[in-house]
């Protein structure tokens, strides 16, 4: 297995897109000189026959055959990028967004592009009504691994920027708007790098704290979560009595924050306000959560009971915890009733997969609406160019869409996670999976050690003797 080094992947990026660039300038300018006859040639011009002046001087009520005025729609503005190019071209009588949408496949073999899409703008948009964007693609921006770099302190914690989509534009998750979260997808395709990226991208804001459990391990020290650990207020590992009080503490702060809201801000939901030092964001990973959430143990014993009551609380940090400001993401690799509770999976707000096995697992993360939609089938990117390629339905959206998660190495989060470690806070009510030390400093035992080296170093330093016996 070839080991990629990151800074090696990023120069020869970055090397990659300067190439891109400039392959998709001379695209451009070829589109915009032979525009009008490609378009006339797809039916995307208007032919005015309408009398000029003088036809009606000479009593014609048409436009004679010769003097037919060719209405070409108007090309007002072009980009370029290392995936492909973006027009905005104005509509003209007759041709709009549904002529555009049905020619995009013949504009695609005409310009010798990987796809074409037409999207009519509106006030929102800078052109606004009247104008269409026609997006082109050279490449799989999928496809496409891009190294994830040290973020800033995000200005905008009501969304989360997931990566670039299938058009090369960035993708986002809806913060503010969501309690559950589901993320599903085969081992190794993407789950654990999503989980990375999340807490990187978070963690340099004060207004968010983190809490956790992993599955994957019964020590909250080791595996995945070992560099994401000292940004972490909470975090256990997959004994059930550990998830249980965390989601205890948990379910008891959300009520806590549902009873006193008002009298602290005078509203009834977080997001009115905001999130504050005091009363920060709750972001909680339930990582491989059908160890905790699931279990062929009888109901009546002390196992199926403790299962029970995790099921129990972790539903009702979904139904409520959009108004109190608390975020739950349940990540397991199926998202069938036997690896999450259907309970949580049917009321999650938002859902999101990886690439997966089977049609089953698909519809169990997406809903039987991923079957109307059979190019956005998770199945068809089991394959490794996609990983880390996740199929979800975006807020207001009426239809699935991909993004590709950034590469994020393990020194990145460790570094982002420690020079950030001293924002966390302990979460009022949870007892369990403390990360931060008497002294008031989240640190990891590797942290530890590597400290008292260093000022055992320093010691010897200062001896006369070198700290020889």
């Amino acid at each position: 297995m070839k080991v990629v080094d990151m800074g090696e992947l990023l120069t020869s990026s970055l090397v990659a897109d300067e190439a891109a660039v400039r392959a998709n300038v001379r695209r451009a300018a070829r589109f915009r000189r032979t525009w009008p006859s490609v378009a006339y040639s797809l039916g995307l011009a208007h032919e005015d026959r309408n009398p000029t002046l003088a036809d009606k001087w000479a009593g014609r009520q048409r436009a004679e055959k010769s003097m037919v005025r060719i209405r070409t729609p108007r090309i007002m503005h072009m980009s370029v990028d290392q995936y492909g190019v973006t027009m905005v071209v104005r509509t003209v009588r007759g041709v709009g967004r549904k002529h555009f949408a049905d020619a995009a496949g013949s504009l695609a073999d005409e310009w010798q592009m990987r796809q074409v899409w037409a999207r009519a703008l509106d006030d929102e948009d800078e052109w606004g009504p009247g104008f269409v964007e026609l997006r082109t693609v050279h490449t799989d921006p999928l496809t496409r691994t891009v190294a994830a770099t040290r973020p800033p302190v995000p200005k905008d914690l009501t969304r989360l920027e997931l990566g670039h989509g299938e058009r090369g534009q960035p993708e986002y998750l809806p913060l503010a708007q969501s309690a559950g979260v589901t993320v599903m997808g085969a081992s190794g395709y993407g789950k654990t790098q999503f989980a990375r990226s999340l807490v990187i991208k978070l963690a340099p804001s004060p207004l968010v704290q983190f809490a956790g459990a992993n599955g994957k391990t019964t020590r909250a020290d080791r595996g995945d979560y070992r560099v994401l650990r000292p940004r972490y207020a909470h975090l256990v590992g997959s004994d059930l009595k550990e998830v249980n009080a965390l989601l205890t503490g948990l379910e008891a702060e959300m009520y806590r924050r549902l009873d006193h809201m008002f009298d602290w801000w005078g509203c009834d939901e977080f997001w009115d306000h905001g999130p504050t030092l005091e009363v920060p964001v709750l972001v909680t990973t339930l990582d491989e959560c059908q160890v905790y959430l699931t279990t062929s143990a009888p109901a009546s014993s002390p196992r199926g009971q403790l299962v029970a009551d995790n099921v129990e609380k972790a539903t009702n940090l979904v139904k409520m915890g959009r108004a109190a400001g608390l975020i739950t993401f349940f990540m397991t690799q199926k998202g069938t009733g036997n690896a999450i509770p259907t309970d949580i999976r049917d009321v999650a707000t938002g859902a999101m997969t990886f690439p997966v096995r089977s049609r089953a697992q698909a519809q169990a993360a997406l809903g039987d609406e991923i079957l109307d939609f059979p190019d956005k089938d998770p199945r068809k990117i089991l394959r490794h160019p996609y990983r880390g390629v996740g199929t979800f339905l975006p807020d207001g959206a009426e239809e699935f869409t991909r993004f590709k998660s950034p590469l994020t190495s393990l020194e990145l989060a460790e570094e982002v996670c420690g020079a950030t470690a001293h924002y966390v806070r302990e979460i009022p009510g949870v007892s369990v999976g403390r990360t931060r030390t008497p002294g008031g400093g989240a640190q990891t035992i590797e942290l530890s050690k590597a400290r008292a080296a260093r000022a055992a170093k320093s010691a010897r330093r200062t001896r006369p003797d070198g700290g020889r016996p």
